[in-house]
């Protein structure tokens, strides 16, 4: 059996947060690349303020793919599912 120091540990938890980090960071650079933006909003407020003036954006912004992630749960931007929450 293995198993990890206390000294191992608080490398591992760094390592996987340093990794997540650069993963987002990737996703991100990568929908800019593409001309996308992923938006994550809390239903209430996508309901309310985000979806009515999406159109206005989109006749602003036509070449910017727009997609909206809705959810009760707010989202981890450092993961890099979403752009903007």
């Amino acid at each position: 059996r293995v198993e990890l120091t206390e000294a191992g540990r608080i490398i591992a938890n760094e390592a996987s947060a340093a990794f997540m980090a650069l993963r987002g960071s990737f996703a991100r650079a990568s929908a800019v690349e593409q001309g996308s933006l992923r938006v994550s909003a809390l239903p209430t407020f996508a309901a309310t303020w985000l979806v009515p003036r999406l159109g206005a954006f989109r006749a602003l912004q036509p070449d910017i793919r727009i997609s909206v992630d809705v959810s009760p749960e707010v989202r981890d931007l450092t993961i890099g599912d979403c752009d903007v929450a």
